[in-house]
């Protein structure tokens, strides 16, 4: 069976009863040797073992990987970053800040730091520059989504409905289907009191999303 694109060219074969497999030969027997751990105190050695463990969950074990990685690299912005947004989920928002900050002033364009620096920011009540942070990064594609989502709840908390919706609106068009994006557009419609719209809307979203309870 060969799968192939308009022009002709294969893209994907298979033959029945035929398998790409190592051959014996090239098999070691018995205990295989193992890759040595990267240091915990160098930058790629905390970056890594502080990632490994946030994949794990365990996020007080990974702070304490990038605190040991920054006592001998403390002018590592990669570190300050990792554990900025470390703190951030711990709830320990002025160290959020400060180690945020202190990469932002290496990283000035980086859309990812942005982002987190902004939640650190509103958190201490830094309303217009966490804006600020999440309007420079709208046209990023991985997190622009999320920033112009974040813009919209500032816009409705400050009771400017159109504006949250027209956030909210730009944020589903560049990420269709992220349905958080949806529950908040409804939500905001229905206090607009435009019924026909919210029905509309939520008929799209639960297409989407069938078994959604939002």
């Amino acid at each position: 069976v060969t799968l192939s694109d308009a022009s002709g060219r294969a893209l994907l074969s298979h033959t029945e009863n035929q398998y790409d497999a190592v051959a014996a030969g090239a098999v070691k027997l018995g205990p295989q040797p193992e890759a040595p751990e990267p240091k915990r105190e160098t930058e790629d050695g905390a970056l890594a073992w502080g990632h490994r463990h946030e994949t794990e969950g365990l996020l007080w074990a990974a702070h304490e990987d990038y605190a040991r990685g920054l006592a001998s690299n403390p002018d590592s912005s990669r570190l300050h970053m990792a554990i900025g947004k470390v703190a951030l989920n711990l709830q320990r928002y002025e160290e959020a800040l400060t180690h945020l900050r202190s990469a932002q002033s290496k990283l000035p364009d980086n859309s990812e730091l942005r982002y987190y620096l902004g939640h650190a920011l509103l958190f201490h009540g830094e309303q217009a520059e966490a804006r600020a942070n999440w309007e420079a990064i709208r046209a990023d594609r991985q997190f622009g989504p999320a920033a112009t989502l974040e813009m919209g709840g500032l816009a409705a908390r400050a009771g400017q409905w159109k504006d949250a919706l027209a956030s909210f609106r730009l944020a589903a068009e560049r990420s269709p289907d992220q349905i958080r994006v949806g529950v908040y557009e409804v939500a905001l419609l229905r206090r607009l009191e435009d019924a026909a719209a919210a029905r509309t809307r939520l008929a799209y979203w639960r297409a989407l999303d069938p078994t959604s309870v939002s």
